[in-house]
């Protein structure tokens, strides 16, 4: 991706090295499912139609607080051993520059619905963190919380994203953070809280098969967010070519 040169987010929140644990559950497993891009469509989004309708078939969402993953050992360095960036505070610098850039699209989006978008906190953190939506560590990886309307990543993940996850590459890691963003837009939205009360319930009465179907529908739905952005950054900057693409 070609980001240089351009601003920075202001909402960006450097907790690496702090480290607190609180019990709870998020949104927001990047390995959930596969990413949908919206690059080739016209870009027209409807806030007002909130859910993806006949999602694939169910898989594992890994909430805080679940192991639903083999611990993956950190390996700080990876990405910067690739050549895709100097070392870490040149990966925050790029995170937040993508942040920004989700700031910008979203709020033309929202107003362009007669809408206001209260832009989100990304919180940078090393190793475990404590939110309002509970515990987290580098294994869960970047996730987002409701609570404190913000996205919480450990740099590190992105950088091993390559030996954790099968894919690296600049636009992989853009693409992490517009679907955690993804998530605060159906947080802003109201979706967010219809369907896990929804699928709270489901689990209530024992009904797994359709729980785990409404969370397939919320990462389905935080992917298509994110290839909207996907699509008005590639055409307001000419970032994306092909090769981030693939």
């Amino acid at each position: 991706m070609k980001v240089e040169g351009r601003r920075t987010s202001s909402n960006v929140v450097d907790n690496r090295k702090s480290t607190a644990v609180k019990a709870g559950g998020a949104v927001g497993g990047v390995s959930v499912v596969a990413i949908v891009l919206f690059l080739l469509t016209n870009g027209q989004v409807d806030l007002t139609q909130q859910m993806v309708q006949q999602p694939a078939e169910p898989a594992a969402v890994c909430q805080i607080g679940e192991d639903c993953a083999p611990a993956a050992p950190r390996k700080d360095g990876a990405a910067y051993e690739s050549g895709e960036f100097k070392d870490e505070d040149d990966l925050k610098n790029f995170a937040s520059i993508i942040l920004a850039s989700t700031e910008d699209v979203w709020t033309d989006v929202f107003q362009k619905n007669g809408k206001v978008y209260p832009k989100p906190k990304m919180v940078l953190f090393t190793d475990k963190v404590s939110t309002g939506c509970g515990d987290a560590d580098f294994n869960v990886g970047p996730f987002y919380c409701s609570a404190d309307q913000a996205l919480y990543i450990d740099l590190a993940f992105l950088a091993n994203m390559k030996k954790l996850v099968g894919t690296g590459g600049d636009f992989a890691y853009a693409y992490v953070i517009a679907h955690e963003v993804g998530h605060h837009v159906q947080n802003v939205l109201g979706t967010l809280r219809t369907y896990n009360t929804k699928e709270a319930m489901l689990r209530k009465q024992n009904q797994e098969a359709d729980a785990n179907l409404i969370s397939v529908q919320i990462e389905l739905q935080a992917d298509y967010y994110a290839g909207v952005w996907a699509h008005y950054e590639s055409k307001t900057y000419g970032s994306i070519d092909q090769s981030d693409i693939k």
